[in-house]
């Protein structure tokens, strides 16, 4: 899940990075964009707010301690022609059709303090990771109604560790199935999306998060040095809903590990982790002009 784009994406924030479920995260607290468009064609040009963000998760994929973490984030919506920041995340659209959209996508993952989590203690924290890089996505059916689509999602990002500038830490290609469900009568014009997908990355990547160098290696945390290539299998959900002025959004996501190359590290202590996460956000101030937009 992109904990993957608050993104986490995996829920849409998105599902962000990978092992917090923070792309689910990352997009839903960046910014909230429309539930159901086939109930307002015409949206605001752009919208900022104010957004609470709580996630319940594992450190990171695979360990066995789990953290409730609360983000108190502004959130930006704008839905240029080109450049968008919404639900998907920041996005800069350089060709779309019917179709087939090329776009440029981003993502955020949360720290992991060494210290609080046995598996990594005595190694080096985990820091803030930004994740951005192209994206092609097919849609493969659409509902009559246009209510309902499935897509086939193809981002590939480079990951960067945010410790005092921009430290290339691997790339991620995390191909995956979306379907969306628009104006969900049962759920009140709730709108849901189910994605899952297999992850595949680099060396780097892995040795970033699952990696245990030699000096950091203890009598029960051997030296470790993963492969690239199968990063696991993610599951998401998520939900969102517009009530006046209110965003409400909700995701939640499963990763399986089983017969990922890192399966074998010391700092693996689950075969399969989940989470959870809510937020509200308040729109503050809107464009006073609209524009026509789509999902």
């Amino acid at each position: 899940m992109d904990s993957r784009n608050v993104t986490s994406g995996s829920a849409g924030l998105s599902r962000v990075a990978r092992p917090l479920s923070a792309v689910a995260l990352g997009a839903a607290a960046l910014a909230l964009s429309q539930v159901a468009t086939a109930q307002a064609p015409a949206m605001p040009r752009w919208e900022v707010g104010i957004s609470t963000v709580g996630l319940y998760a594992p450190d990171y994929r695979g360990a066995d301690q789990m953290r409730t973490r609360g983000l108190v984030l502004p959130y930006v919506i704008y839905r240029g022609e080109v450049l968008r920041a919404d639900r998907d995340g920041l996005r800069a659209q350089f060709l779309k059709s019917d179709r087939v959209e090329f776009n440029f996508s981003a993502g955020l993952g949360l720290p992991v303090n060494a210290d609080r989590n046995l598996a990594r203690r005595g190694m080096r924290e985990i820091d803030w990771v930004l994740e951005f890089g192209p994206a092609m996505n097919v849609k493969l059916a659409t509902s009559d109604d246009g209510q309902h689509d499935l897509q086939l999602r193809l981002p590939v990002r480079a990951a960067f560790a945010l410790d005092g500038g921009l430290d290339y830490v691997g790339t991620l290609f995390a191909p995956n199935l979306r379907a969306t469900f628009r104006n969900v009568a049962w759920a009140g014009g709730t709108q849901l999306r189910v994605s899952t997908g297999p992850v595949f990355a680099t060396a780097d990547y892995h040795r970033f998060y699952y990696g245990v160098e030699p000096q950091f290696a203890t009598a029960t945390r051997p030296a470790f040095e993963p492969k690239a290539g199968y990063s696991g299998w993610d599951l998401s959900a998520s939900a969102a809903r517009i009530v006046g002025n209110w965003r409400l959004f909700a995701f939640s996501g499963v990763d399986i590990i089983n017969g990922a190359r890192f399966e074998d590290s010391p700092l693996i202590r689950r075969q399969r982790t989940w989470s959870v996460g809510f937020g509200v956000a308040y729109v503050i101030a809107r464009s006073g002009d609209n524009v026509s937009y789509g999902d």
